[in-house]
């Protein structure tokens, strides 16, 4: 069966290999010129790569958030990038790892055994398989960070401004405090769902709350589930706000 605007042809399964650049597709990026181009390759030099195809895992929490944003974003990207020749006629592969949110270690196990990096994805709990992908030297370049154990790991390219410690949102508390409400500079609350990945990311707020003078004096941690009932947390009590 052959593909929309490829020569190559796909018989019985078998992988697609584009030798000759499409006229109607640009393989540019942005200002970066021919990220996917079409191309002769030839042998398998690393873990995941095939003479026909590039495998890349996509780390996700889809099966137990249902939101499929770094699914859908990989489809699209590397649907993109095949109809432009792939990557030097290789066909880019994105592998979904569902983590169902308690199975990061699992799915990396099986990420360092197939995948030739990890990209464009995110687990809340993606500290636990830190250890396994850094001891088979798997490349991340995620779309999101959380545990502390991953957040700036080794091997690991995140495109954010500033880096892990940097508190990206410092000028939003700054100008929060200074100039927005600045009448609730001394008694701030903070409220998160009660899992690790969300408490370090409450701890790291009041970090930078206190960092522009900010005071926290209530924090609460709610069902990671969710409640039914938001009343109780919203209503001020003497001991919180």
């Amino acid at each position: 069966m052959r593909r929309s605007g490829r020569r190559d042809v796909r018989l019985r399964g078998r992988p697609w290999r584009l030798t000759t650049q499409p006229a109607s597709v640009t393989g540019d990026f942005g200002d970066l010129k021919d990220v996917c181009r079409a191309g002769e390759p030839k042998g398998s030099p690393a873990r995941g790569v095939t003479d026909d195809a590039i495998k890349v895992g996509v780390f996700s929490d889809v099966g137990f958030t249902k939101n499929s944003e770094f699914v859908d974003a990989a489809k699209v990207f590397t649907s993109w990038c095949n109809d432009a020749g792939g990557v030097n006629g290789r066909e880019l592969v994105a592998e979904t790892r569902d983590t169902k949110l308690l199975k990061v270690r699992q799915r990396m196990t099986e990420a360092c055994r197939e995948d030739f990096a990890l990209v464009g994805g995110g687990a809340a709990l993606d500290g636990n398989g830190t250890k396994e992908r850094l001891g088979r030297l798997l490349p991340e370049f995620p779309a999101q960070t959380v545990l502390l154990e991953n957040d700036g790991s080794d091997l690991q390219v995140y495109p954010v401004h500033g880096g892990p410690s940097y508190n990206r949102f410092a000028g939003y508390d700054n100008w929060l405090l200074k100039e927005g409400y600045p009448g609730s500079a001394g008694s701030l609350g903070i409220i998160v769902g009660d899992s690790p990945s969300t408490k370090i990311n409450g701890s790291k707020a009041e970090e930078g709350l206190k960092a522009v003078g900010g005071s926290v004096v209530y924090s609460d941690a709610y069902p990671t589930a969710g409640v039914s009932d938001w009343t109780p947390y919203a209503q001020p009590k003497d001991h919180r706000l």
